[in-house]
């Protein structure tokens, strides 16, 4: 389970008011039941018991690492569906599924469809549907039912961004599937992979400037990743364009949060154009993913980031019978809904006994600044959860794609490996040492394989990804890096001595996207906006590291060894000629060892190009350049 941190996030501000007017919103006064119409979920409640919740499919906590449903379809309970609540008190059931469960919806930008995904049956998949506000013209968006397709959102463009377990990853901590981003038209055709983090994306929401935010689970556990790798555990609220790109960093949260501190959930921008978010703050999983509501804001230095509370921080903790909030949702009318839970009578605990969890979620409409919260609905035999309005949104601008898509590969990038920032005084602190410039230095590169189990036995096709390493990349004399590598696999880096010696490990997976170079400023850039150096040599002549075929890696450590006996031979022999230069007969022997290192330096040279060859035959596109780089640069033997 997950170990539970009580972190020490910054108190709400003197007047939680000013933060109200600060994002461009003016606390309404409490008002009877008129506006627009809201839709939202309507799930049983449920109970918990030795070893798994018998919680709903749309526990948007555990779920949200898993897929499939915690632990297993047989312990889900069904017999939610989709709601719309009217101004004059009405509420209409929509999906009308006697067997099923709902989650995400989400209101086109013209106010007249919603998007949501659904199970119609316990051992169903997860598929995305749409339909009128009104509950007519139901259609199945998902065209692949052997996939979960989940939380969609609206792009500008008219396409939908979604997660899916496409990929078949179980994560590396909790050992349940997970699910990634991805894109696809509106008629569910076209699917593009966004992400392919192991931990798991989620809650893709559709920014102001038209962007997509959403929450990643930023996991890498000891024992499973690389050697000397970091026991890290956050949710962290990301950003990215449409087309996937982002500079590899979280948006909000790096630091302020301690490892296995819970995290930043439902994240929706304000929708002004401000880089402000509201979300909820959790750390406990047996929360239903509900805690204290927060607004985030991305602007300024990572290290000085601080959420503010808009309702009681205690609630971000499990220790405190408070209302526990989720799904908070910006208004046409500038206040929040929200879903809220009753206090739960018995403080929480964790472990395979759980005390009582949030219950009986209720709609309710509150105040940015935590004042006037009221219920809008509230049936006390369900709980209610993740409430949209339903009215005409202003369209983001269209973030066109640059990128050449028909490539397989993306190239990584650092400017400088030793330029890095410590951040020793944040919650989650740096603790790797600084790197020292030094001859010698490369970044050895991890791919995640699909070499792992099922440890449970019970997830059919799923798989852990396990680092394995595809390959290094030599380090410039003015500390850049470049590696061509294969695209939409997770990868994470490590930067070593001339010795092999592991100097600093990237804390996270990261990917390369087709046809992107994805450059950042250091090894561990330093949120002051320190540059550093920007010659970036190695960009010129990347690395080509286009793939994990065990072949290649023999081939590679092999030709290496050999080149290195080779350089040592020659050197030997040049120091024996200094010293023999009287012997006519030591210098026939001479000459014949420096003809037998000619042959060898003949056998090495069809070694790399044979190698260099076959990396080519990878590169699919590139091949034939490569393949005229490679003769070029190393000759051909006849």
């Amino acid at each position: 389970m997950i170990a539970v941190a009580v972190v020490a996030l910054v108190a709400p501000s003197a007047s939680q008011r000013a933060l109200a007017e600060d994002i461009g919103a003016t606390p309404p006064p409490p008002a009877p039941p008129t506006g627009n119409s809201i839709i939202f979920v309507k799930h049983p409640q449920t109970g918990t018991f030795v070893a798994a919740p018998a919680g709903p499919v749309a526990d948007p906590f555990l779920v949200y690492r898993n897929s499939i449903g915690f632990p297993t379809p047989g312990f889900q309970q069904l017999g939610g569906n989709l709601f719309r609540w009217d101004a004059n008190g009405s509420v209409t059931n929509l999906t009308n599924r006697a067997a099923g469960a709902v989650r995400h919806p989400e209101i086109s930008f013209d106010g007249t469809r919603v998007l949501f995904a659904m199970k119609v049956s316990l051992t169903a998949k997860w598929q995305i549907y749409e339909m009128a506000v009104d509950g007519t013209g139901e259609r199945r968006v998902s065209r692949d039912a052997q996939h979960n397709d989940l939380d969609p959102a609206y792009l500008p463009d008219g396409r939908i961004v979604f997660t899916s377990d496409r990929q078949r990853f179980i994560d590396p901590y909790t050992q349940w599937p997970s699910a990634q981003l991805h894109l696809m038209s509106a008629d569910g055709s076209g699917v593009v992979q966004l992400s392919s983090n192991p931990g798991g994306d989620f809650s893709p929401n559709v920014t102001s400037t038209g962007g997509v935010s959403f929450t990643r689970w930023d996991v890498k556990v000891a024992g499973i990743a690389p050697p000397q790798s970091l026991a890290v555990s956050r949710f962290q609220l990301w950003t990215m364009t449409p087309d996937g790109e982002s500079n590899a960093h979280p948006a909000f949260g790096a630091h302020t949060l301690s490892d296995f501190g819970g995290g930043y959930l439902q994240a929706r921008d304000t929708g002004n154009g401000s880089g402000r978010f509201v979300a909820t703050a959790t750390t406990d999983p047996f929360l239903n993913g509900a805690g204290a509501l927060v607004i985030l804001s991305t602007a300024g230095d990572q290290d000085l980031h601080a959420p503010a509370f808009i309702t009681d921080p205690r609630a971000y903790t499990t220790l405190d019978p408070l209302h526990h909030w989720r799904d908070p949702y910006p208004t046409s009318q500038g206040d929040l809904l929200a879903s809220r839970a009753d206090p739960v009578s018995t403080p929480l605990s964790t472990g395979l006994l759980v005390a009582p969890t949030p219950s009986n979620f209720a709609i309710v409409r509150v105040n940015l600044d935590g004042t006037g919260a009221r219920v809008i609905y509230d049936d006390p035999a369900f709980s209610e959860w993740e409430p949209v309005e339903v009215t005409p949104r202003s369209v983001p601008p269209v973030i066109e794609t640059t990128r050449d898509l028909s490539v397989e590969w993306g190239i990584l990038n650092t400017l400088d490996v030793t330029l890095r920032g410590a951040n020793p005084s944040v919650a989650s602190p740096d603790r790797q040492p600084e790197i020292a410039a030094q001859p010698g230095l490369k970044v050895r590169i991890y791919q995640g394989e699909r070499l792992g189990v099922d440890r449970w036995g019970i997830f059919t096709g799923y798989r852990t990804p396990l680092p394995t390493v595809i390959g290094d990349a030599r380090v410039r004399d003015d500390g850049s890096f470049a590696a061509r590598l294969r695209a939409n696999v997770p990868i994470a880096w490590e930067v070593r001595d001339a010795g092999g010696r592991l100097l600093v490990q990237d804390r996270f997976w990261n990917q390369v996207l087709p046809g992107q170079t994805q450059t950042c400023n250091g090894c561990h850039s330093p949120h002051s906006g320190e540059q550093g150096r920007t010659s970036n040599l190695a960009l010129a002549a990347p690395t080509e590291i286009l793939g994990s075929d065990p072949r290649l890696q023999m081939a590679t450590a092999a030709i290496d060894a050999t080149t290195e006996v080779v350089n040592d031979a020659r050197t030997l022999v040049e120091e024996l000629r200094a010293a023999a230069l009287s012997s006519r007969g030591m210098e026939k022997r001479l000459d014949g060892v420096e003809r037998l290192l000619g042959r060898s330096t003949r056998v090495l040279e069809r070694s790399r190009e044979k190698k260099a060859l076959r990396l080519a035959e990878l590169a699919g596109r590139r091949g034939l350049s490569l393949r005229r780089k490679a003769r070029k640069k190393l000759g051909r033997a006849d």
